[in-house]
Parts: structure tokens; C-alpha cells; sequence
């Protein structure tokens, strides 16, 4: 994770929100089409989705035909946000996820604690800092120990470096965030998804026993005769090392965004057999 020189974003962007000249940054956009450009940083993340949506709506002139822009709202660590855009006429682009599960080394907080272990966290798709789009992921092999092992890396665009702990502090933080708001709407399965029915099965047994975890789920799944859910889910717990502790929500919520990434890229089958495999880091890759 190398760091390189950052954009420069405009001064009046950051000190008069109000006073932002949209047009302005809608031209530049034009100028470096396919590319994300920060627009505005916004004290909420509700002032940040607002403008999102009038941008999404065409409320905003400026970034008219309606179709010729894409947008997102970034929450940052701060406790602010951004809002970042990017022209599209004319050129190829991948959709931003709505999130992304990356392969980190956790070596532990408790005293005393020793050694390393691989764990698959999910993470927001854009820089923490300033809410760029963070680069593609790598495998990266490291020895601990003498035990050769495999975990993700990526730089940012926007120049800002991230560490993994910081990324496991993330983690947390968007499943604190899911688990008190949001996180509920996920209990259902993605409508067209090839998952759909594997998650509403799950999401019935998380609704009687929230304790059920991710192992008792490969079986319920292989049970009904879901198979191809059966082994994502497998997949996904020996990627946290097969943890009696992982629960079938989180696993649940793992197949939606497998089938929210498949159904945005037009793809049937994304992500095989989740990110434990070397080089299997593009979603929607097939065998």
C-alpha cells in the first residue's frame, strides 16, 4: 500500500458547502469522464445522501441529461461525509459496491495474545478519510511465524494509506451501524437473486434462534437443498477460520451482497467461492 499524491479538492468546496458552484464541478467531470471527483464535504452523512439524490433526481441542473452522472455519498471516520461524482457518457465503468469483504491479518489486542490470523471483514467500498474509491485488491503473501499467508492489499487514488487495524476498526463500526439501523432491512433476500430463497431460509431461522451460526446454516441450506448457497457459506466461514462464533446472519448478510453485486454488474454467478482463493478477488468472476 504505497502512498501517492492526492487530489488537491477545491478550498471553496470545504469552507462554504452553500456556496459550492455545481457547475463548475460537473464540467470537470466532463473533462476526466469515467473518473470519480470529489464535490463536497457535508457535516452529515444526511446532508451528503440529500444532495446524492437531488443529483440522482436531475434536481440539480448542472448534472443533466439525468443518466450522464453517477454519484455516492461517503461516510467518513470524522463523523462527516462527501460526496464524490463522476461523468459516464461514453465510457465503460464497474458499478460502486455497496461494500467490500477483503482478507486482513489480525494479530490480536488482548495481553499476551500471540500469532496471527487471516479474518475476512467487510469494509465500505471508499477511502475513510476523504471517501474516494479505493484501489483494486491484490493478494499480498507474508510469513508470521514461519507460516506463509495470504491477505489483501490495495492503494488509494486519493493518496491516503490504510492500516489494517484501522480496517478492522471499520468493520466494526459498519456492523455497529448495520445492527442498529439498516442492518435490519437486510434480513430478506435479494428479489431476482440467486440467493434469494437460501437467505429467506435463513433469515426465518435467525428470527426463531438469533444464536444460530454459520455452521448450523451450511447444514440447513445443504438440508434444503440449496447447494450453491451451502458451499458459499462454507466457503465464507473457513475464510474466518472456521469460528464456531460466526453466525448465520453475517453469513446471510454475505450471500445478499453477493447477489446485490451480481444483479448491479448483470452477471449470474459473482464471487464463486468467496475471497479465500488466490486471484479470485474480481466480483462476478465465473470457473
Amino acid at each position: 500500500m504505497t502512498r501517492s499524491r492526492a487530489p488537491r479538492p477545491r478550498k471553496d468546496a470545504l469552507r462554504k458547502p452553500n456556496g459550492l458552484d455545481h457547475l463548475a464541478v460537473a464540467a470537470d467531470a466532463q473533462t476526466h469522464p469515467g473518473q470519480w471527483l470529489h464535490c463536497n464535504d457535508y457535516r452529515t452523512g444526511q446532508a451528503a445522501e440529500h444532495v446524492v439524490r437531488m443529483i440522482r433526481d436531475g434536481r440539480i441542473r448542472s448534472y443533466q441529461p439525468q443518466a450522464a452522472y453517477e454519484t455516492y455519498a461517503a461516510h467518513l471516520a470524522g463523523g462527516n461525509a462527501a460526496v464524490w461524482v463522476r461523468y459516464i457518457i461514453g465510457v465503460e465503468t464497474k458499478p460502486m459496491p455497496e461494500s467490500l469483504w477483503v482478507r486482513v491479518p489480525d494479530y490480536g489486542s488482548q495481553p499476551g495474545y500471540s500469532g496471527v490470523r487471516i479474518r475476512a471483514v467487510e469494509i465500505y467500498p471508499y477511502c475513510p478519510a476523504c471517501g474516494g474509491p479505493r484501489g483494486e485488491l491484490r493478494n499480498d503473501r507474508f510469513v508470521r511465524d514461519g507460516v506463509h499467508l495470504v491477505r489483501d492489499a490495495w492503494d488509494n487514488a486519493c493518496g491516503h494509506r490504510d492500516t489494517y487495524p484501522g480496517v478492522i476498526a471499520e468493520a466494526h463500526r459498519l456492523s455497529t451501524r448495520r445492527a442498529a439501523g439498516d442492518g435490519r432491512k437486510s434480513l430478506r433476500g435479494v428479489p431476482g437473486g440467486r440467493y434469494e430463497a437460501a437467505v429467506n431460509l435463513l433469515a426465518r431461522a435467525v428470527e426463531e434462534n438469533v444464536r444460530v451460526s454459520a455452521h448450523t446454516a451450511v447444514e440447513l441450506l445443504e438440508e434444503a437443498g440449496h447447494k450453491a448457497a451451502a458451499v458459499e457459506v462454507a466457503a465464507f466461514h473457513r475464510v474466518l477460520m472456521g469460528r464456531s462464533n460466526v453466525s448465520a446472519r453475517s453469513a446471510l448478510l454475505y450471500l445478499n451482497s453477493q447477489d446485490e453485486e451480481a444483479l448491479k454488474t448483470g452477471r449470474a454467478g459473482a464471487w464463486v467461492d468467496g475471497p479465500i482463493r488466490p486471484g479470485n478477488h474480481e466480483r462476478g468472476r465465473r470457473r
